[in-house]
């Protein structure tokens, strides 16, 4: 038992210099940095780089990578994204820094290689030296890890208490305002916490490469569970941060010594432990309403007061707010929409086969996207799950149609029933939470499905899956592709149609305007299930049909991880926007695919990091790419209009059918 509890202080002195940077960051500048496991996983990297690669010593290795490395990609981050969206929406902070932590990974591969390493040094010398405590044996990376932290909070402490540094910072906190009333250089401040809390990410990144490998998959989900004491600590206080983070990380520990070693179930509740306990703690939170405020560590009172909070609102050039549809003025479908599906079923006839089936599952992968479409463009919620729930539409498609012998389309219906109940029990739960809350009790649940559901031997078959043999009918990949579109199109029509009814109005409302949206009484709890509703079971549905295309239920295809990177693609092309949700879906397939045919295999990451800067820019432009381009081309279209004496046309070009409305439209269009 007593080994079990060093190892577990060990793993928790990492939880807890994650959890206090993590905390650090959101009590200074308002942001929870979900890219904190990526920029831990890039500095680890370049410690190995120099270390391992290049024969650097552990002590030059250490204060290139971590101690100058740390703090300049910190610098580097906060001019390049962090100082933009301090005052921005939490959706646009969370959006935004998701995009980072898809981009970093991918571009640290472009710059050190992609190379399998299995066996990581840590900062002991190698053969990491073993000493022996009271009959158990503890090893040099784990004094390491336990020392680190000790020395966080010693020194750590001695700053902010005792320093001049250490005032501005309180200070600061306190309120940004009045701290630049007495001549405080708060920009300089607020570079020098994200340098920090990149410090301590290298550091952390170091400490644990050795324990989980170098793999951004297991940074991610390292950080993941250290939420869990961050949520415990409410977001702002760095001492129970660290002090939840030693019992996080001895709990699991204690837990994995009460469990038979040879169990498969074993595996899975050890790794489930801290995103279990996250989620009771934000089921507490929801019950008691104790939770944090979302627009705490922006300052103070005055701040919040004078603060000029950007929504993400698309705006023309002009300035004008732009709305999110023709109601029931414009067309059901705009022309634009029309030309744009035709296009895509033309591609059979002028493509080799090859890529026609990544068009095929590109379509299959908008699907899914259509979810995100409902909820985080129309119901302004981020949530982190729509994989998990693609993967359990996966999951239930597989086994009706080869356990069952159900038709295709009956379990595709019955997938989507069983998606959309676990839709309308997360709906109920964060249904009044903010979007913080909301990202993080679907983030918790996905990796709990990941963990638990899709790791069982019945599903992952020894990474086979549950097989699923497509009909007669759908035999070829063009066949499929027209399905594929008629699923699609058939969904895009349910977007639309919730769009122009009165609870997609609601939800445009609140969105614009929450006050303006109370002021005239609209209650979005109904709308707000609706739109959870609906986008779950279309997320069961493109899962299904992603199972259906690739011949097999994978749980590796649907993990929490892979669902970041959904997101970030999606909202690159545009997340408002229905076409924009297929274009995402093809590039998600057919960019790699270009990649790997005609470029050389060192840039097949180029479309990741692509993808991850574009979720960064949403904090510029929330548009994306389709809706800014067709924009453009509107312009261009009344220009030739008024240049050739006519009326210009006003039919929507595609995706201009989700920009954000104005409050008074939509709330003109809700009081009707």
């Amino acid at each position: 038992m007593l080994e079990f509890t060093v190892a577990g202080l060990a793993l928790g002195s990492i939880y807890a210099i994650v959890a206090s940077g993590l905390v650090i960051t959101y009590v200074s500048a308002g942001v929870l940095n979900f890219a904190f496991g990526p920029m831990a996983f890039f500095l680890a990297r370049f410690y190995y780089f120099l270390h391992s690669e290049q024969s650097m010593g552990i002590l030059p290795a250490f204060v290139i990578a971590v101690l100058i490395g740390g703090p300049l990609l910190g610098v580097a981050l906060y001019f390049a994204l962090f100082q933009h969206i301090r005052r921005s929406s939490t959706l646009i902070k969370i959006v935004a820094t998701i995009g980072l932590s898809v981009a970093l990974p991918a571009a640290s591969r472009l710059i050190f290689g992609d190379l399998a390493v299995t066996v990581v040094p840590g900062l002991a010398p190698e053969p990491v030296a073993v000493y022996r405590v009271g009959g158990v044996a503890i090893n040099l990376n784990q004094v390491l890890m336990m020392g680190a932290l000790v020395l966080l909070v010693v020194v750590g402490g001695l700053a902010l208490k005792f320093t001049q540094v250490g005032l501005v910072v309180r200070g600061m906190v306190d309120t940004e305002a009045m701290s630049q009333l007495v001549g405080v250089n708060t920009r300089l401040v607020s570079v020098g916490v994200w340098a920090f809390s990149s410090f301590l990410a290298g550091v952390a990144g170091v400490l644990v490469a050795p324990t989980v490998g170098l793999s951004s998959d297991q940074f991610i989900l390292l950080v993941s569970a250290a939420f869990a004491a961050v949520v415990i600590a409410r977001f702002v206080s760095v001492g129970v941060a660290i002090v939840a983070g030693l019992l996080i990380g001895w709990l699991t520990t204690v837990i994995q010594s009460q469990l038979p070693s040879d169990s498969s179930w074993t595996t899975a509740v050890v790794a489930s432990t801290p995103f279990a306990l996250m989620l009771m703690v934000l089921l507490y939170y929801r019950v008691t309403g104790r939770g944090a405020d979302e627009d705490t560590g922006v300052g103070g009172a005055l701040d919040r007061a004078i603060a000029v909070v950007d929504t993400g609102t698309a705006k023309t050039v002009g300035g004008s707010v732009r709305r999110i549809s023709q109601g029931s003025r414009g067309p059901l479908i705009a022309p634009g929409v029309l030309i744009a599906l035709v296009c895509v079923a033309v591609l059979p006839q002028v493509l080799p086969n090859y890529w026609v089936g990544l068009v095929a599952q590109g379509i299959c992968m908008a699907i899914v996207f259509l979810s995100f479409t409902l909820l985080t463009g129309q119901g302004g919620m981020v949530w982190l799950c729509q994989a998990a729930l693609a993967g359990i539409g996966a999951v239930t498609t597989a086994q009706l149609v080869t356990e069952f012998g159900w038709p295709v389309i009956p379990s595709l219906l019955a997938a989507a029933v069983v998606t959309s109940l676990f839709g309308l029990v997360i709906g109920l739960v964060t249904i009044r939470l903010g979007n913080l809350y909301i990202a993080l009790v679907t983030l918790s649940f996905a990796l709990l499905i990941q963990t638990m559901m899709f790791t069982r031997e019945w599903i992952e078959n020894n990474g086979a899956g549950i097989a699923v043999l497509r009909p007669d009918w759908l035999r070829t990949d063009a066949d499929f592709l027209y399905f594929g579109l008629v699923v699609f199109s058939l969904a895009a029509l349910v977007v639309l149609n919730f769009r122009r009814s009165t609870a997609g109005l609601a939800l445009a409302a609140v969105r614009s305007s929450e006050a303006g949206a109370r002021s005239i009484a609209i209650n979005v709890v109904q709308a707000k299930l609706m739109v959870a509703v609906l986008a779950s079971a279309t997320a069961g549905v493109g899962g299904g049909m992603m199972a259906l295309y690739a011949g097999a239920a994978t749980p590796l295809t649907y993990s929490a991880i892979l669902g970041m990177v959904w997101l970030a693609v999606l909202v690159t092309m545009g997340v408002r926007s229905n076409i924009a949700a297929l274009f995402a879906g093809m590039a998600l397939t057919v960019f790699p695919g270009i990649f790997s045919t005609y470029l050389p295999h060192s840039l097949g990451d180029v479309p990741t990091v692509l993808f991850g800067v574009g979720a960064i820019l949403v904090a510029r432009d929330p548009e994306g790419v389709v809706a800014t381009q067709s924009r453009q081309i509107t312009g261009l279209v009344k220009q030739l209009g008024r240049s050739a004496g006519r009326r210009p046309s006003t039919t929507s070009p595609p995706g201009d059918d989700m920009i954000t409305p104005t409050a008074q439209q939509a709330q003109g269009e809700v009081a009707r």
